[in-house]
């Protein structure tokens, strides 16, 4: 070694040499410390956002229950879609069918025929009851 290494490196207690940290060593660290914060610090965002967000979990097994329910809602309907075709294709095929149809909705009737109609009975109130 050299009388210029001696000065750049002091020796140790047992005369091991030390090295000096550089000024590239000591930014190096700052730059890495940093870079530890930066990520500690997304990767909380996103566990925030996975977790306790709307858009997170939560927010998909909700919208996940949601889209269930509307499928079942839309499978009843077509179910009930399926029903009243075939009713609709029985009443073109069914003369009979289609004059009863008339006759209760529209209350339609024939020449000479007459209607009598009954007034719901309603229970009769007891005055004396508790």
């Amino acid at each position: 070694m050299s009388a210029n290494d001696n000065k750049r490196r002091p020796e140790g207690k047992q005369g091991d040499i030390l090295p000096r940290p550089s000024f590239w060593r000591i930014k190096g660290l700052y730059v890495l410390q940093g870079l530890v914060v930066l990520l500690a610090t997304l990767s909380g965002l996103l566990l925030y956002a996975l977790f306790l967000s709307q858009q997170g979990i939560s927010g998909y097994l909700e919208q996940s229950r949601q889209v269930s329910e509307l499928e079942a809602k839309v499978l009843n309907l077509k179910r009930e879609n399926h029903k009243l075709f075939q009713k609709i294709k029985g009443f073109r095929q069914d003369p009979l069918g289609q004059e009863r149809l008339v006759r209760q909705q529209l209350g339609w009737v024939r020449e000479n025929e007459l209607i009598i109609e009954f007034p719901e009975s309603h229970p009769a109130k007891n005055p004396t009851a508790p």
